[in-house]
This record gives C-alpha cells, sequence and structure tokens, in this order.
C-alpha cells in the first residue's frame, strides 16, 4: 500500500501547555523496527505529568500515549518477525533518538521489535482485540520489570533464561506484598507473581470490592486498605511473620505501609512506581536495614532490551494460556480529538477515578 508523507497527530508543545492537534511527517522504520497504522493508543496516568511537570521525558514537544496497537505497514531493514499485515501491540520506545515517532497518539508510529508482539489469537477471535491488548503493555511491563528488572527486585525466570542478580531463587520458599493490588499494574503484578513465578504467598492490599477477582487471579491473601495501616500492618504480619523481604508499591507516594511489613530482621526491599516519601520513625526497628527503589518500566531500557525480547515474545503465549489476562474493560473514544484527550488528563491530574483503561480509537 502507498503511505501518505504526513499525518494527524496530538502534541504536548511545552511543560504545562495543552495537547493540540498538528500534523507530522509519517517516519520511516529503521533497524529492528517496524512502522504501523495506529489502530489505538492508550492513555495513562503518566500522561498527565508529562503534559502538566514535564517529567519522565527527556525534552518537549511530545506526543503521549505510550501503549499501542494497529497493523504492520513496513518493515525496518532485515526484520523478520513481522509482515506486512500482521496485527501487533507494543510498548513505545523512551529511548529512541526520535521517540515521537514511536508514541501513539498519531496515524502511524514505529515500534521496536524487541518491545511488541502479534496481538494474541484468544483476543483477535473478539472485535475489540486491539483494545483488550492495549490494556497490556505499560501495566503488564511495569509488573514485571518491578519483580525482575535490575531497577526491581532483580529476581531470576529461569524459563525464560532471565538470570536476575545471578542469585538462585526459590519463590515457594519466599512471600511478596503487593500494595495497589487492585490497580492496573497491582492487578498484573498479581497474575506475574502467582501464575509465573509461583511465590509461597501473595499478599495484596486493595480495596474490598476488588478481594474476588484478585484472589481468582491469585492472589493467597487480601487485606483491606480501609483500614488503620498499623492493623494492615498485624494482619500481612501475621501471615509472613517476619520473613518478608519483597514488597511492590504499585500506587502510594508514601510507602511507609510497604517498609514497615518488611522483615525487621533481614533487609527487605520495597520497589515502588512513582515518586515516594517514607516516614522512617513509623517503619520498626530494622535491625538489617531496608531499601526502596523506582522501576522505570521501559521495556527498551538498554540493560533490559535483550531479555525483553524474550518476554516479549512469551506474552502471547501467556496471554493465551489464561495466565496473563488483560483487562476487562476499557474507556474509548474515537479519533485524534484534543479536547477529549486533555479532559482524561485533567481528571488524573485532580485525582478524579478513571477505573479504566483510556484508549483513543484511531483506524479501528
Amino acid at each position: 500500500m502507498s503511505l501518505p508523507e504526513s499525518q494527524k497527530a496530538l502534541l504536548i508543545q511545552s511543560k504545562g501547555s495543552r495537547v493540540v492537534s498538528t500534523t507530522r511527517p509519517v517516519p520511516s522504520p529503521g533497524t529492528n523496527q517496524v512502522l504501523i497504522r495506529v489502530s489505538g493508543s492508550g492513555l495513562n496516568p503518566h500522561d498527565q505529568l508529562v503534559r502538566d511537570l514535564g517529567i519522565i521525558i527527556r525534552s518537549f514537544p511530545w506526543i503521549p500515549a505510550n501503549d499501542l496497537a494497529g497493523t504492520v505497514v513496513k518493515l525496518g531493514p532485515g526484520v523478520t518477525k513481522y509482515a506486512v499485515g500482521d496485527r501487533i501491540f507494543g510498548q513505545s520506545d523512551f529511548h529512541a533518538e526520535a521517540p515521537l515517532d514511536h508514541n501513539g497518539a498519531q496515524e502511524y508510529a514505529l515500534l521496536r521489535v524487541e518491545a511488541s508482539a502479534k496481538i494474541p489469537a484468544s483476543l483477535l477471535k473478539n472485535d475489540n482485540g486491539d483494545d483488550a491488548a492495549l490494556t497490556l503493555p505499560t501495566n503488564f511491563v511495569a509488573a514485571f520489570w518491578a519483580l525482575h528488572d535490575d531497577t526491581g527486585h532483580n529476581l531470576p525466570l529461569p524459563a525464560l533464561g532471565l538470570k536476575g542478580n545471578g542469585q538462585p531463587f526459590d519463590f515457594s520458599k519466599h512471600d511478596l506484598l503487593i500494595v495497589g493490588g487492585g490497580a492496573r499494574v497491582g492487578q498484573q503484578a498479581v497474575q506475574i507473581a502467582a501464575r509465573l513465578d509461583g511465590w509461597r504467598n501473595v499478599v495484596v492490599v486493595a480495596g474490598k470490592r476488588n478481594e474476588a477477582a484478585l484472589l481468582k487471579s491469585g492472589a493467597t491473601h487480601v487485606i483491606d486498605r480501609s483500614l488503620a495501616p498499623e492493623e494492615q500492618v498485624k494482619q500481612i504480619r501475621a501471615i509472613v511473620g517476619d520473613d518478608l523481604e519483597h514488597a511492590i508499591d504499585t500506587v502510594s507516594h508514601d510507602i511507609t505501609l510497604a517498609a514497615a511489613a518488611l522483615s525487621n530482621t533481614k533487609k527487605g526491599t520495597v520497589v515502588h512506581l512513582s515518586h515516594v516519601t517514607v516516614d522512617e520513625s513509623k517503619v520498626g526497628d530494622k535491625k538489617a536495614g531496608f531499601t526502596y527503589r523506582f522501576s522505570e518500566g521501559a521495556s527498551t531500557k538498554p540493560s533490559s532490551i535483550v531479555w525483553a525480547a524474550k518476554v516479549w515474545d512469551a506474552l502471547p503465549t501467556w496471554v493465551d494460556q489464561g495466565k496473563i489476562l488483560p483487562a476487562p474493560s476499557w474507556t474509548a473514544f474515537d479519533g485524534l480529538d484534543a479536547d477529549k484527550t486533555n479532559e482524561f488528563l485533567d481528571k488524573y491530574r485532580d485525582g478524579v477515578a478513571v477505573p479504566d483503561h483510556v484508549h483513543i480509537h484511531l483506524h479501528h
């Protein structure tokens, strides 16, 4: 098919500016890249942080949406993983020389072959297969990287040949705490921990309305997040004792709860996904100390790109096997609508609940 030279897109021109409509060139794929005709892209809370605070990204201007799905229309030199016409999904390349070419709020975009996959066959059975796939990239990657990347817990996954920190690790003899299990990243973390890793206990802090779904996904225990923090810690410790060394907080800006649940006699770690504080006066007597670290959750991070390709190659099979499931619902609007995009980003800014992943439908 002949490709246009220019395309419609959404753009954030500078920090604090509103999303606007624009036109820009259609990019051409390079090595390890393909060009897709975008069927849909996914907005996330970090898109609001980019727009309003200018964090996460290197420079402006910026195109929002890092979750993409679409049809391959052109292959980069030497690409054999895909053929023109394949329907694929993936995560944009934050680390590209021209990152705007890789983001989703435009008609055509680039995807790295190492950070993408064919849409799973089980999802393509439904008319909304692209939408279902779009709920996975950022949420799955953030959760998986929190467990297995060197910015996270850096644990091995022998089934994929991932060595982690190089030390053997028997998941069946260790417990994991996930704070924010009802959030989209938290839901993915529960599935990965239970169905891929096989932790002894997967203890989740979440709202009661999410309890049944989390237990079905593999959580062994769900602690009601509406309880007082001291009671939450008491209930967590009733399950794990003083052995907890690994925790993930997917939502909080204050990780004191997760830190307090860690062992007082073994050095534990909290992996978090946002900028955080911790009140060390409330975490207990950590005789061995504790650490906390931010996990980037980017497939194309140079130190993880090689094994990221293995994870993305395996993801469709995990989905088809029912080990990793996409979100059951989403919210969508049609077209590259700057006003609608700003409306949802404003909700993230103002703390208004946006329960579903938000999708922009393009060629749908």
